[in-house]
């Protein structure tokens, strides 16, 4: 190895022009895949915040309209909440659950029409405070831009990488 050759590689391994590329070059397909995730995670939080909101204005509902009893059994018929929460959340019908129960003194009963027993189990009358509920839950499902994407891949996701929010809200009507 002659004298010249010696020399030029020496001062080629001194010589940092570009080593910043090559850091960029390495990082960047990590620093990239992280921010596409941040903003998957976004969109997905986004949502679920959307279908919250549609779940709570579906309970406003609720407190604000007057309840007519249905024909059949006189029962109060909150069958239009669900359709307004089908509407707010852009979900079709099926995905939109609601739910009553009454409570006396507290404890849930079966029937939501009925009238609390005005004696406990010793016989003794008592006095009951009764409520009503109504609670709507809906369901929606969430697609990831990226399919191979760390929403995607959670353990709460599907096995086509589709992750399945719900929202619940519950009001006492009475």
């Amino acid at each position: 190895m002659n004298l010249r050759t010696s020399f030029a590689r020496s001062r080629l391994a001194r010589d940092e022009r570009g080593a910043s590329i090559v850091e960029l070059a390495l990082l960047a397909p990590v620093l990239g895949t992280l921010m596409l995730g941040m903003v998957d995670l976004g969109r997905a939080l986004s949502a679920r915040h959307d279908l919250q909101r549609a779940a709570n204005g579906t309970m406003q509902l609720a407190m604000t309209r007057v309840v007519t009893a249905d024909a059949e059994g006189g029962e109060a018929d909150y069958g239009f909440l669900k359709q307004a929460a089908a509407e707010a959340a852009g979900v079709p019908l099926a995905n939109v659950a609601l739910a009553k129960w009454r409570e006396c003194n507290g404890e849930a009963q079966d029937e939501y029409e009925a009238v609390c027993p005005p004696v406990d189990e010793d016989g003794e009358e008592v006095a009951q405070e009764v409520a009503r509920y109504v609670k709507i839950r809906i369901t929606s499902s969430y697609v990831p831009a990226f399919r191979y994407g760390p929403i995607a891949l959670s353990s709460a996701a599907e096995a086509d990488g589709t992750l399945v929010m719900t929202a619940e809200a519950a009001v006492r009507v009475q």
